[in-house]
This record gives C-alpha cells, sequence and structure tokens, in this order.
C-alpha cells in the first residue's frame, strides 16, 4: 500500500439476494484526508461503509487497511467488535445513544475496549481500577470540551436537541482514539447554523486529532466545502474520485446524482 493511503477497497462487491447493492467497486483514502462519499438513495454507500466496519462480512473483494505500524491489514480478518480497536470508528445515521444515562457516561461507553483492568479489580475496587477510571473520565471530559458540551457533561441524553446528540455520538467515536473516522450522514437533520459548526468541527477534529475522515452526506454545499476529495457512485458502481470542483462538474455524476445531465 502507497505510503499515503490509509484505506483502499478492491474489487468490493455485495449481493442481497439479487440485487448488487455495490458492484466492483474500488478506491483509495489518503491519510489525513477528508473525503465524501456521494450518490442518489441505493447508490449502495451505507452498504460501503457496513462492509468496511465489518457490520457485512460477506462481500466479495478485499478492504485493506493500514495499520498504525504501516503493515497492511485485510478488514474481513477482524471481528467487527475489533474493529474499533485497529483505529476505526463511526457514526450512524440514526443517533444510537442511551437516553437514561448522562452524556458524560454515553461518552465512556465509548471507551469501553479500552478498559484493561480485570474482573478481580472490580469486585476488590484495587487502586488500578480508580485510576483507570479516573484517566478515562479526565479523557471524557477532554473530549466533552473540545466539542463544546463539558456544560452540560451531567445532563441526561434524553430530551436533548437534535444537534447535541449528533456532537455526543462523534465525542464517543473520539474516545476511541480513531486514526480513520466513518460519518454516516452526519448533517441529517441539522438546522443551518448547526450545519456550519459541524463544518467547522469536523474540520478541527482531522487538524487537531490528525483523523482521516471518511463520510457519506446529501448536503452538497456541505460536501463539497468540506472535502478534500469526493467520490461518487450509483448502483454501486464508481463513477469518479475527484476534487470536489471536478466532481461537481463530472458529466457522470451530474446525471446520477445532481440531477444536471442533458
Amino acid at each position: 500500500m502507497a505510503d499515503d493511503i490509509l484505506l483502499r477497497i478492491e474489487d468490493l462487491s455485495m449481493n442481497f439476494g439479487g440485487l448488487k447493492a455495490v458492484d466492483n467497486l474500488s478506491f483509495s483514502i489518503p491519510q489525513g484526508r477528508i473525503v465524501g462519499l456521494i450518490g442518489p438513495n441505493g447508490a449502495g454507500k451505507t452498504t460501503v461503509f457496513n462492509c468496511v466496519t465489518q457490520f457485512y462480512k460477506n462481500y466479495e473483494g478485499d478492504i485493506l487497511y493500514k495499520m498504525e505500524d504501516g503493515t497492511e491489514r485485510n478488514l474481513r480478518e477482524t471481528d467487527v467488535t475489533d474493529i474499533v480497536d485497529i483505529g476505526i470508528a463511526r457514526t450512524f445515521q440514526n443517533i444510537e445513544l442511551v437516553p437514561d444515562l448522562s452524556i458524560l457516561d454515553n461518552v465512556l461507553i465509548g471507551a469501553q475496549k479500552q478498559v484493561r483492568t480485570n474482573i478481580w479489580s472490580h469486585i476488590l475496587r484495587l487502586p488500578s481500577l480508580h485510576r483507570e477510571e479516573k484517566d478515562l473520565r479526565e479523557k471524557a471530559l477532554s473530549v466533552l470540551d473540545f466539542l463544546g458540551l463539558k456544560t452540560i457533561k451531567d445532563f441526561y441524553v434524553h430530551g436533548q436537541p437534535y444537534g447535541i446528540k449528533k456532537k455526543i455520538e462523534v465525542a464517543r467515536a473520539l474516545m476511541a482514539d480513531p486514526r480513520l473516522i466513518v460519518l454516516d450522514e452526519p448533517a441529517a437533520g441539522l438546522t443551518a447554523s448547526e450545519t456550519a459548526n459541524l463544518r467547522d468541527l469536523v474540520r478541527r477534529i482531522r487538524a487537531e486529532y490528525g483523523i482521516t475522515v471518511l463520510l457519506i452526506e446529501h448536503d452538497m454545499s456541505f460536501v463539497m466545502d468540506i472535502c478534500d476529495s469526493v467520490i461518487g457512485i450509483n448502483f454501486g458502481k464508481f463513477l469518479a474520485h475527484d476534487t470536489p470542483e471536478n466532481i461537481q462538474n463530472n458529466p457522470l455524476v451530474q446525471e446520477a446524482y445532481l440531477g444536471k445531465g442533458e
């Protein structure tokens, strides 16, 4: 894998019965970039995400990920529950939070795979457990401060505005120390001001955490403004991977997604 490539998808195909959701799709994601994946409804975007994060295993092709030590790993070899351990985190179209827990506790859920103390430490309440709990709490507070949520950390998630819930999901993903974060329609349902705030937030995540971002989004102004490059697909097939400006002017993308084909 080239030095600057973090994720490489080769000849990815995924069938649901007689429906081919992804059709021989290939593209690469460079490290440290914000990359958008666009296409009309039913184009296969979320299916691609579910294959990358190993929610789906019965796909054809290869999804190759560069580990922190520089080695290449075929993600098929990784269980869905272990994806976060190798540095891949995601958010979902539908918010997946625990409404009856506080914002802080919801964020701490994102660190559960980092817990190293054993069952005896918990039963006996050993000092190592207290140190670990203190470290994870401080980390969660730092993430919440970064997202502007620290002052409401003890509020329940239930009843929070939709935009706040979206931020909590992002905070939970950041707790996993990802190298790649996969955002599934992060701006969906947000107001104009919340979308502008999210745009700045994603840029800061890349700049301050050094995280590579792959996102699906139907808000084209958001995608074109924030992404370094954009991948267009339709009926699961690759159309183009180019700069936002060139994608906007690409006839295949215009016809398939933007509805500007002649």
